[in-house]
């Protein structure tokens, strides 16, 4: 690949984390200020954070071996990093749609409680 499409790929890459990184941080925000949550629920939110914690940081490892990587090995590793990241994306699409399903349990059971 040519240093013109790796340097693309990567300022991908990095703009991809970046966007990533504001939706743990906004995810993580969420986990802070929730409030009549069980124990249950945020160890749950907690895992999903902690997974996607690990993920970013295995995409950032095989950036790095990307960046000192040439030739055939650069396909090779940019193969991997598209296969981490895709599994990265994956679980924050589900930790985002728990969070989502939560907060509306969450809402509604504190309409029904105003009601009564």
């Amino acid at each position: 690949m040519g240093d013109d499409l790796r340097a693309d790929y990567r300022e991908t890459l990095a703009a991809k984390l970046a966007k990533f990184n504001q939706e743990i941080d906004a995810l993580t925000q969420q986990l802070d200020q929730m409030q009549g949550a069980d124990a249950e629920t945020v160890a749950s939110y907690q895992r999903y954070l902690d997974a996607m914690q690990i993920k970013r940081k295995a995409v950032e490892l095989k950036v790095a071996e990307l960046d000192e990587a040439d030739g055939t090995l650069w396909d090779a590793l940019q193969g991997g990093i598209d296969e981490v990241w895709q599994d990265l994306t994956s679980t924050l699409e589900r930790a985002t749609a728990e969070f989502e399903a939560g907060q509306r349990l969450r809402d509604g059971l504190e309409d029904s409680q105003g009601d009564a």
